[in-house]
C-alpha cells in the first residue's frame, strides 16, 4: 500500500483529538485521526458539567465531533498505532498491519485507562454506581448513601469532597490507613463513618440476580460486616500506555500516571509530537480536555506555518543559487578576472588584514587582495565560480592559507571566525 502524506495525524479521537483536529480542518490541514473507540468517559450514560451538553450521552458528542471534523475534510480511521518514527523532517505512523501514514506533525490524544481496585462487582457497576468524580456524578447520586473506597492516603481529599453532595457518607480507609489524626478528627466532625476493616468486595442487588442491571446495595468488609450504599465513588490508578512512543523517548511528567510533560501549547520534549487530553492530564474533565485539544491543533498549524514559510525561503534560496550555478557553468568565463577599480580604488586605503568576500564570483577581487598581504575567504553558492577562483589561485601561487575559496550561501555558512577588517558582497569583479 502506498504511503500517504498528512499535515497532521491525531491518535485518538475522543473530545481531545476530534478539537484538534476540528482546528486543523478549519485551518485546511490535511489531517488524518486514528480511533480505537474506546474513550475514557465511555461506561457513563451522561456527561455533566460540560456547558451547553449537560446529560449528553459522551457517545453521542462524539458522533457529532465526528460529523464536524469530516466537514472541514478531516479523515477519521478506525485503529490504533503501533509505533511512531523520528524520520527527519516528517515522521512515520506505522500500523500494527505494517501499513504507514507520513506526516508533518503528530497530536497524540489517546487518553488513559482507569486501573479499578481488585474487587469483585467493582468492574461491573464502573460508571453506574461505581463512580470516580463528584464533580461528574455528584448531583446525580446526592442525599444518598454515599461510600468512599480510599486507594491511597490521596483519597481523603475525595471523602471529604464528596460529603458536601450527601450527609451520609461511609469512609472505607484501609489503603489509606493510618490516618492522621487531625484528619480522623475532621472526618469525624463532619459525620463521616470510618471503617478501617479491608473491603471483600461489593454487593449487588439479590432480587436483581448478578446481571448487568443489578445496583449496588451495599460494600461488604473482610469482617463479613456490609455497609448500606447506593454508590461508592473511588480514586481508580492512571495508566498511560503508550508503547508505540517509545522511540521518541518523550519526556514524561512527574505525576500519577507518568502523562507526557507539555507547555500551555500542548507541545512535547519532540519538535514535531503535541499532545492534549487525559495523556497530559489524567484528572482532567471534558471541558478542559476540549480546550488543551484545541489549543494543540491550532499550535501545530502555527508550526506548520512558520514551517511552510521557512521552507519557501529555502527553495526561493535554491531557485536563486541555481541560477547563478547554470549562469557560471553556460559560459567558459563570466567576469574580466581584473579587480573591481572601484574596490581597489577604496580598499587601497586600508592596512592588509583579514577580509571576507561575499559572492566571490570568479576569484579576482579576492586575489588582488592576497596579492597584497589580506588573508582572504571567498564564498559563492556557485560551484562552478568557486572551482575557477581556485584554479586562478594556484596558477598565481597564491595557497589557501591566503586565499580561501569555499561553496557557501552568505554569513551562516562562515568557516573560521573573528572580524573581517574589509568585506564586500558584489559579483562585480
Amino acid at each position: 500500500m502506498d504511503t500517504r502524506e498528512w499535515d497532521a495525524v491525531v491518535i485518538g479521537g475522543g473530545v481531545a483529538g476530534l478539537s484538534a483536529a476540528q482546528m486543523l480542518g478549519r485551518a485546511r490541514r490535511r489531517t488524518l485521526v486514528i480511533d480505537s473507540g474506546s474513550p475514557r468517559n465511555r461506561f457513563a450514560a451522561h456527561m455533566h458539567g460540560v456547558l451547553g451538553h449537560d446529560g449528553t450521552d459522551p457517545a453521542e458528542l462524539l458522533a457529532r465531533g465526528r460529523t464536524e471534523a469530516r466537514a472541514y475534510g478531516v479523515e477519521i480511521a478506525s485503529g490504533t498505532v503501533a509505533d511512531v518514527q523520528d524520520d527527519g523532517d516528517h515522521l512515520r505512523v506505522v500500523m500494527p498491519d505494517g501499513c504507514v501514514e507520513q506526516t508533518r506533525a503528530v497530536v497524540v490524544a489517546t487518553g488513559i485507562r482507569d486501573d479499578l481496585p481488585d474487587l469483585p462487582g467493582m468492574a461491573e457497576l464502573w460508571g453506574r454506581s461505581v463512580l470516580h468524580c463528584p464533580y461528574c456524578h455528584g448531583w446525580e447520586v446526592a442525599g444518598q448513601r454515599l461510600g468512599v473506597l480510599a486507594t491511597s492516603p490521596a483519597s481523603i481529599h475525595q471523602i471529604e469532597l464528596v460529603r458536601q453532595w450527601s450527609a451520609d457518607v461511609t469512609a472505607f480507609t484501609a489503603l489509606a490507613e493510618p490516618l492522621p489524626s487531625d484528619v480522623r478528627a475532621r472526618l469525624i466532625a463532619r459525620g463521616i463513618r470510618v471503617v478501617t476493616a479491608p473491603v471483600e468486595s461489593l454487593v449487588r442487588d439479590r432480587a436483581a440476580g448478578t446481571g448487568t442491571d443489578a445496583e449496588l446495595v451495599a460494600v461488604r468488609d473482610v469482617d463479613g460486616v456490609e455497609h448500606a450504599v447506593d454508590a461508592v465513588f473511588v480514586a481508580p490508578a492512571p495508566a498511560i500506555d503508550l508503547p508505540f512512543l517509545d522511540r521518541l523517548a518523550l519526556t514524561r511528567a512527574d505525576q500519577p500516571g507518568s502523562p507526557l510533560a507539555v507547555d500551555v501549547l500542548g507541545a512535547t520534549s519532540h519538535p514535531r509530537v503535541w499532545a492534549a487530553g487525559n495523556v497530559t492530564a489524567p484528572f482532567g474533565n471534558v471541558p478542559l480536555s476540549m480546550g488543551a485539544g484545541s489549543m494543540a491543533g491550532a499550535a501545530v498549524n502555527a508550526a506548520l506555518v512558520a514551517e511552510d514559510a521557512a521552507r519557501a525561503v529555502a527553495a526561493r534560496r535554491d531557485e536563486r543559487n541555481a541560477h547563478w550555478e547554470e549562469h557560471y557553468a553556460g559560459a567558459e568565463r563570466v567576469w574580466s578576472g581584473r579587480v573591481n577599480a572601484t574596490f581597489a580604488a577604496v580598499v587601497s586605503t586600508l592596512t592588509p588584514g583579514t577580509a571576507l568576500d561575499l559572492g566571490c564570483g570568479e576569484g579576482a577581487d579576492a586575489l588582488w587582495l592576497a596579492d597584497r598581504g589580506w588573508r582572504v575567504t571567498g564564498l559563492d553558492v556557485s560551484a562552478t565560480a568557486i572551482r575557477r577562483a581556485q584554479d586562478a589561485a594556484r596558477s598565481l601561487g597564491i595557497g589557501e592559507d591566503r586565499a580561501n575559496f569555499v561553496v557557501a550561501d552568505g554569513i551562516g555558512a562562515l568557516v573560521g571566525g573573528g572580524a573581517r577588517d574589509a568585506e564586500r558582497g558584489a559579483d562585480a569583479d
